[in-house]
């Protein structure tokens, strides 16, 4: 998740919201295997998190990737294209 978060401040956008998703994979992993219900605790919180900013970026870039269709006249722009 801190790569995410880097990556988020960069500006890297799409990239970010690959690795909070990602990073959702992994938090589910260890949830999954954690019997401590205080760490179960911590990562659900951390899990709600990253799922809130993955959630919200991919609305943005959704958004972004619309209008640089319409203004493009419906030429295909890739998420990967999309840096603010």
């Amino acid at each position: 998740m801190n790569k995410a978060i880097e990556e988020d401040r960069k500006g890297n956008y799409a990239f970010a919201c690959n690795l909070y998703l990602r990073s959702l994979y992994y938090f589910n992993q260890a949830l999954k295997d954690e019997k401590d219900d205080q760490r179960k605790q911590w990562i659900e919180s951390r899990m709600k998190k990253c799922q809130e900013r993955a959630q919200q970026l991919e609305r943005s870039l959704r958004e972004v990737l619309e209008r640089r269709q319409r203004r493009d006249g419906g030429r295909w722009a890739t998420l990967v294209e999309l840096r603010w």
